[in-house]
């Protein structure tokens, strides 16, 4: 948790929100918050979230939440979104400075601006812990096409940066030898992206490396599965060669790996 100094004493954030694998936002200890503001306020919470201490202006939640309304009505619907937070959290916890808003992470701390956080100082682990998910998992909005464009366009960018940083790991433990590390960094990729045949060639050959040809070969056959029965497709021909490599058992210590 976060926390301000005031005087000689410290303030600990009062509350938690989840918008990573779904939506929840947890008061004092850990408990729900059980009067939730209306789903177009927990919007603007979740865009502010996302912007994290760069903020976001009035004029783009107006356009991203309240397009088709005329501009009086949507001002009044943002400010009644923002009353509704302010009194669901703290006074506090959405400070504006002149057209822009952001939200205090003293007042509300978030798992996607510590996957941000995490990503943007190198700390890789980290940030693969915090993300627990799609942005805002079943969460949608009516009559706003905007926001679910911001939404599809958001989701897209994190996982992509999930899956970045799972690679940038499952790389450095290939480099440093720890196979069995490395395969269970890329299982991770495969979960995120299941139609990626060359991380589960990586994942293959990280488990063929400590000896489990047996179980890296059940992998492909998964993979091979679930890419036919679930999408229709083929795997891509580029890895047929390591495959065999593997089930001939002819490469089970990987040097000069290639993606």
């Amino acid at each position: 948790m976060a926390t301000r100094v005031m005087g000689n004493q410290a303030t600990v954030t009062m509350f938690r929100l989840r918008v990573l694998g779904g939506m929840a936002l947890e008061g004092p200890g850990g408990a729900p918050v059980s009067a939730l503001p209306h789903r177009r306020a927990l919007a603007v919470l979740a865009v502010l979230a996302v912007s994290g201490n760069i903020g976001c202006s009035r004029e783009r939640l107006l356009a991203l939440l309240w397009p088709e309304s005329d501009e009086a009505h949507a001002r009044h619907g943002l400010r009644d979104a923002l009353h509704a937070l302010r009194q669901a959290l703290s006074p506090d916890s959405i400070p504006s400075t002149g057209s822009l808003l952001r939200l205090d992470a003293t007042a509300v701390g978030s798992d996607v601006l510590a996957f941000s956080m995490a990503v943007a100082s190198g700390r890789l682990a980290d940030a693969v812990r915090a993300y627990g998910g799609p942005l805002l998992d079943g969460f949608h909005l009516d009559e706003a096409p905007e926001f679910e464009h911001w939404l599809a366009a958001e989701r897209t960018r994190l996982e992509r940066e999930c899956v970045e940083a799972l690679e940038e790991l499952a790389g450095a433990a290939e480099a440093a030898g720890s196979w069995a590390e490395a395969a269970r960094w890329w299982a991770r990729a495969v979960e995120h992206d299941p139609l990626n045949s060359h991380f589960v060639l990586r994942q293959m050959q990280a488990m063929a490396a400590i000896g489990d040809r047996a179980n890296a070969l059940q992998a492909w056959e998964l993979h091979t599965r679930r890419l036919r029965e679930e999408y229709g497709l083929e795997p891509d021909p580029a890895v047929f060669p390591r495959i065999e490599e593997i089930r001939r058992g002819s490469r089970l210590a990987p040097q000069g790996i290639e993606a």
